[in-house]
């Protein structure tokens, strides 16, 4: 495993991008929100995700519509059989994700207005 197994530590834009787009899957093993976008940026070039299974993620998915394979950050049996769908089922699963259209409609240009509303009812 430690010949296939590479931390790679923080990356400028360019390398991470050049990574995600070789990438069968994203796996995000988090407990907490720490990079959920991850997902996203993933689902933007096609890439399908693991996700660990908390709330914050749940409404991720939902809003932008990645349909997220999930599994139990506590179990490892249960992230060792996930990991091992993806690794099956990754190809197939590119065709649930979202279009760049549906995507680009959760961009900061696009909900700006929607922000500053709420914002300017708190002020």
């Amino acid at each position: 495993m430690k010949r296939k197994l590479r931390i790679m530590g923080e990356l400028r834009n360019r390398a991470y991008a050049a990574l995600l787009a070789d990438a069968a899957f994203v796996w995000h093993p988090a407990k907490i929100d720490n990079g959920a976008f991850a997902v996203i940026e993933g689902a933007m070039r096609g890439i399908p995700a693991l996700s660990s299974d908390y709330p914050a993620m749940r409404e991720i998915d939902s809003d932008f519509q990645l349909a997220l394979s999930w599994m139990d950050p506590n179990d490892p049996a249960d992230m060792a059989r996930q990991l091992k769908f993806m690794e099956e089922n990754a190809a197939s699963l590119r065709d649930a994700l979202p279009t760049a259209d549906m995507l680009a409609r959760h961009s900061v240009e696009q909900l700006a207005p929607t922000y500053w509303k709420a914002v300017r009812e708190c002020l």
